[in-house]
């Protein structure tokens, strides 16, 4: 008889709410960390999946410290492939990342090993 007293669905639904609230903590516990310890280097995206629920996915890696980082993102246009942005990362854990597609960075610009600590105006080179 007890076993019909949880047959009702609350057990699973419980469950899944707290892997919810776990995952929703998680990333805002992240995303603080990153905003409050960040640098920023330069990553390429290197590769554009549609997804099956529609939408689209790009791949980026970039490089800090001599070790190369790669991680993905949600996106609504395959404009951004093989092309440079910014990437926001936390150096106590480079996997942890943002990329900033506001701005294509230009193929001459190279970041330095350790990346920068605030974000580099980019001023672009007038032609002669």
């Amino acid at each position: 008889m007890r076993l019909k007293k949880y047959s009702d669905g609350r057990i699973p639904l419980i469950i899944l709410l707290i892997i919810i609230y776990t995952h929703q903590f998680y990333e805002h516990k992240n995303n603080k960390t990153l905003e409050e310890n960040h640098r920023y280097t330069i990553g390429n995206v290197y590769e554009h999946k549609y997804l099956s629920r529609g939408g689209s996915k790009i791949y980026f890696s970039y490089n800090y410290d001599g070790v190369r980082y790669s991680s993905s993102t949600t996106v609504d246009s395959k404009e951004f492939l093989h092309k440079n942005y910014f990437i926001k990362f936390n150096p106590e854990k480079p996997t942890h990342c943002e990329i900033l597609l506001d701005k294509i960075i230009p193929k001459h610009i190279v970041a330095p090993i350790k990346g920068w600590k605030t974000k580099p105006r980019i001023v672009k080179k007038k032609i002669s």
